[in-house]
């Protein structure tokens, strides 16, 4: 190989080298392009096809998230995609919500007021759409949801329950009703000594189930109580228990054990017997209202609820001779003593489950009248009382309207406050933080423990009765000689009038479904009975 070949091997070497840097620089540059590139193309992937947490997290931690969301909000999230509803559709997100409002799952679908004699009642018998079908507490929560509309709305239904003849149809004083039946008495005139107990079925339009045979039917009954399908009637020192059996109230067993509290030398007029009575899922409980015999003790009887069998007996010293009121609160009964020879009054807890005496126990200076429960307060109605703070010349001065009110904490027992107010039905709203009462014309809503803190709205007419929701702001208003009114005690307005019909009485009963009045009608001798059903 010559010299000239040597050079031109060596350039050749030296344009080859050329050549390979060239090219790692224009690979560098293909890589950097389509790195960029790649970077913009998943740019616009993640934007164009985010990641979906549903798809992702487990569905505890879903359900987490979903439940700080209002209803509103998760109605919108259903409609976002359908692994979105799926989520959403879930007992545990729609039950936090219904927990919340304090909602039971009380609605039967195959047994309602008026769910199979009204049509537009059925919003929320089945799923509302094609999709599969919601859960259980959400289809809760939309009927509750219907349910309270229809009670601010007005949309209701109305029955007037009468047997077709000339009978006086009578309501007792509580009405007694467990939202399945009605129980009344039936006179054949209005002042007639004949009385007769029937069982009323309120599944649809009002019919009559049955009859109770009483003991003495020319004599009153003095006292009844119904419930867990069973009815308990007082009469003439004998009580009787009545079972449902085959869809009819057949009697069960007679107790005489009230005999051994008769008089033997008072006067007839003298003798009658007013037991306060409660029906649990074990015992029938009977607390009679004095003892007019010589033992040095009143005993409350507790019999088994089946078989009549006496489970236990509580007894409490006699000089507390007479008890004026008896309020069932759960699992406790409160009861208000008294003896007027010795000017002493108190007020004591027994337990209905265990027949035992509880801690709570209160001396008064004032009889009893009416104790009220609630699951912060105990709240004692005294008598009527002479107001100190009243000016001697004050125009609202009324001494059958001013009573002393005593206040407990219910779990510790220890006194909070007392003080005088004018009002009568005083009873507990907002679940049990505020109390409620009226007089006359006024309602007044006020925070026990700062009684000088209160709101008050006038209602045009007298007020005979009013009747509070438990879980909400809705009260029913009965005024005398006119209508049923329903306000929202919150804002202190009236929402609307159920119906213009005039006579209704005082007795009211109402539940979250339904409301239940007398109605004295001027065209019929007997009047009837007015059953109104929000569904």
């Amino acid at each position: 190989m010559g010299n000239e070949d040597v050079v031109v091997s060596k350039n050749k070497e030296k344009d080859k080298k050329i050549i390979d840097l060239n090219d790692v620089e224009n690979v560098k540059d293909k890589l950097e392009n389509m790195t960029l590139e790649c970077k913009y193309v998943g740019k616009k992937a993640v934007e164009k096809e985010p990641i979906d947490f549903v798809h992702v997290l487990p569905l505890e931690v879903i359900e987490e998230i979903f439940v700080y969301l209002e209803p509103k909000d998760l109605a919108s999230c259903t409609s976002v995609s359908t692994a979105w509803r799926e989520a959403v559709n879930s007992n545990k997100v729609w039950g936090h919500l219904c927990d919340s409002k304090g909602w039971k799952d009380d609605f039967d679908p195959n047994f309602s007021h008026f769910y199979r004699a009204h049509k537009q009642f059925r919003r929320w018998a089945h799923s509302y759409d094609s999709f599969s079908p919601i859960c259980q507490k959400r289809l809760l929560y939309n009927k509750r949801v219907c349910l309270q509309n229809n009670w601010r709305w007005g949309v209701h239904v109305i029955h007037k329950i009468s047997n077709g003849s000339q009978n006086y149809l009578q309501l007792f004083e509580p009405v007694t009703c467990d939202g399945k039946y009605l129980v009344m008495l039936e006179r054949s005139s209005k002042y007639s000594q004949t009385v007769s107990v029937g069982v009323w079925s309120l599944d649809g339009i009002p019919f009559r189930v049955c009859d109770l045979p009483l003991p003495s039917p020319v004599q009153n009954v003095d006292a009844i109580a119904f419930s867990h399908e069973t009815v308990v009637i007082a009469q003439a020192w004998t009580v009787i228990a009545y079972h449902l059996k085959n869809d009819i109230f057949k009697r069960s067993f007679e107790k005489t054990d009230l005999k051994m509290l008769e008089p033997k030398k008072l006067p007839r007029e003298m003798k009658k017997m007013v037991p306060f009575m409660k029906i649990t899922e074990e015992h029938i409980i009977c607390v009679p209202n004095q003892s007019h015999s010589t033992n040095d003790f009143i005993p409350i009887f507790f019999w088994d609820r089946l078989t009549g069998e006496l489970k236990h007996r509580l007894c409490f010293d006699s000089m507390y001779y007479f008890i004026t009121v008896a309020t069932w609160f759960k699992d406790s009964c409160y009861l208000g003593l008294t003896n007027k020879k010795k000017k002493s009054y108190q007020i004591v807890e027994f337990n209905t489950k265990s027949a035992e005496w509880e801690s709570f126990s209160q001396s008064i200076t004032v009889e009893v009248e009416q104790i009220e429960v609630s699951n912060l307060y105990v709240l004692a109605v005294t008598r009527t009382t002479n107001p100190s703070f009243l000016p001697l010349f004050s125009r609202d001065r009324n001494d059958n309207l001013y009573k002393e009110l005593w206040l407990w904490d219910r779990a510790t027992g220890s006194a909070l406050k007392t003080f005088d107010a004018q009002g009568k039905n005083f009873q507990f709203v907002g679940d049990g933080e505020n109390l409620m009462y009226f007089a006359t014309s006024k309602v007044t809503v006020m925070n026990p423990k700062a009684p000088n803190m209160c709101s008050e709205f006038e209602v045009t007419g007298t007020i005979s009765s009013i009747r509070a929701s438990s879980h909400s702001s809705i009260l029913v208003i009965i005024k005398t000689g006119c209508y049923i009114e329903v306000w929202d005690w919150g804002l202190g307005s009236r929402l609307y009038t159920v119906t213009a019909e005039t006579g209704y009485g005082s007795q009211l009963w109402c539940d979250d479904k339904r409301i239940i009045t007398y109605h004295s009608s001027e065209s019929t001798s007997g009047g009837g009975i007015m059953v109104l059903g929000f569904w």
